[in-house]
């Protein structure tokens, strides 16, 4: 919260020297704080709220509904484009990219509601994008020194910037140290002229102006800048109408040099050209003289093939002849074979057929005979019968 009447005694005075064009408010909160409340009544235009709370932004929108030429985003706002953390404390005021926790020395009971993953921008892409031509920037969040550095060029645009700081360096890195502020806004031209705190007396907000001065000397600088740079700029001009000149000269000479020898090379052609046309005679009648041999040489290799192929034929005809009558004589040799052949065939068959019936016979002798040698063997049998008959009977006589 901003120590309302100091800080609204400025923003007037500022404001006649300093006419508004529109207004660029980082942290603008639901609506109910000093700077919108201000800004309201003063019917600014081209203005541009910007509160990344979705709960203050809806509270905001409500807030000042009868501004329609002002433009709102519910946006976060950080040095790059990146994914960040945003910390909803339970002060809605200090909701922002720090930590709850690290405020505790500032606010004994503040907390962390809850913790959001969000997209964030620079405030060079909400100049680019914004439709509003602002020359005033209020940043009331912390840390402020990141989102200034994301504005870069952008930085340029305003007459004046007002930023929450830390009067008491509590946060790591210089984020909202006075003295880091001052340094970065002189790197830009700016200069400050009031720190103002708040009811708070660690927190306050600094004031920032074009350092008038500094840009007077920066003007100077400049002016000696292109003062050196008309007489470098001077000097080249000389510089280069002397090679100009020092180049046409050499381009003449070197006019002068082609065309001689063009002529020189043209003289050459034309030499070549009837010395080309003299070899060009005497190897067309070359050609035509070989041409000539060519066909003398292939009449006399037609007519020599002509008496060859004659004789060839003469041959094979003969040879063709012997060997239609061998030939003739192979067939009847062939047909005298073929006639002896069933004669042998035949006589093949008389003989097979004549030892079948010598093999028969010749069977029926062995049974004839293997019968009369079984008679032969009883009748043996039957004689020593007898024989040992006659025995027994002699025998028994006696």
């Amino acid at each position: 919260m901003t120590d309302s009447n100091s800080i609204t005694s400025w923003l007037y005075y500022l404001r006649e020297f300093l006419p508004l064009r529109g207004i660029l408010l980082v942290g603008a909160g639901a609506g109910n704080g000093d700077w919108v409340q201000l800004f309201n009544a003063w019917e600014t235009p081209n203005t541009t709220l910007i509160e990344a709370d979705e709960s203050q932004y809806q509270r905001l929108l409500c807030a000042v509904s009868q501004r329609k030429d002002w433009q709102f985003l519910n946006e976060v706002i950080a040095g790059r484009v990146e994914t960040v953390t945003y910390h909803q404390a339970s002060n809605n005021a200090e909701s922002s990219l720090v930590e709850p926790l690290a405020l505790r020395s500032l606010w004994p009971n503040i907390e962390t509601r809850q913790k959001q993953t969000r997209q964030a921008i620079t405030l060079a892409d909400v100049t680019r994008e914004t439709e509003q031509a602002a020359n005033w920037l209020v940043i009331d969040c912390l840390p402020s020194l990141p989102i200034l550095q994301g504005a870069a060029e952008a930085l340029m645009g305003f007459d004046f910037i007002a930023v929450r700081v830390l009067l008491k360096e509590i946060l790591p890195e210089g984020q909202t140290d006075p003295g880091n502020l001052t340094s970065y806004f002189n790197t830009w031209g700016y200069r400050c002229i009031a720190t103002i705190p708040e009811r708070h007396p660690a927190l306050g907000h600094m004031l920032y102006v074009r350092d008038i001065q500094a840009m007077a000397q920066q003007l100077q600088e400049t002016k000696q800048l292109l003062a050196q740079s008309k007489a470098m700029e001077d000097r080249l001009a000389t510089e280069r109408q002397i090679q100009i000149e020092i180049l046409t000269r050499v381009r003449d000479e070197q006019t002068k040099l082609a065309k001689e020898m063009e002529t020189r090379l043209a003289m050459e052609r034309q030499t070549q050209i009837e010395t080309l046309t003299r070899a060009r005679d005497e190897q067309t009648k070359l050609a035509n003289e070989c041409k000539a041999r060519i066909k003398t040489l292939e009449k006399e290799m037609e007519d020599r093939l002509a008496t060859e192929r004659q004789t060839q034929l003469e041959i094979l005809t003969r040879t063709r002849d012997e060997q239609t009558k061998l030939t003739n004589e192979c067939k009847t040799r062939i047909a005298a074979l073929e006639k002896e052949k069933t004669e042998a065939m035949r006589k093949h068959a008389e003989v097979q057929s004549h030892t079948q019936q010598l093999e028969v016979q010749n069977a029926e002798c062995l049974v004839r005979q293997q019968l009369q040698q079984d008679e032969l063997t009883r009748a043996e049998t039957q004689i020593e019968l007898i024989k040992d008959l006659l025995l027994r009977e002699s025998w028994g006589i006696r």
